[in-house]
């Protein structure tokens, strides 16, 4: 869960255009693996004046890379 990466302070804190927190819960990210060293991130945040899904690809050779899609 976001909440926990939160905790282990692995990401920061993500606010909405209204500067509120988004609700770590109730938001979460899927990853998929699509090919051999590549990866699809489905990120749905859910906050309180708004609620987006963003999706992303990341390429993992020697360290992970986020490929604007």
């Amino acid at each position: 869960l976001l909440d926990e990466m939160l905790q282990k302070e692995i990401i920061s804190p993500i606010k909405d255009s209204q500067k509120k927190a988004c609700d770590f819960t109730n938001s979460y990210i899927i990853i998929t693996k699509i090919a051999e060293e590549e990866y699809r991130l489905k990120i749905y945040l859910t906050c309180p004046s708004e609620s987006k899904a963003i999706e992303k690809t990341i390429n993992c050779t020697t360290e992970c890379q986020i490929k604007n899609s």
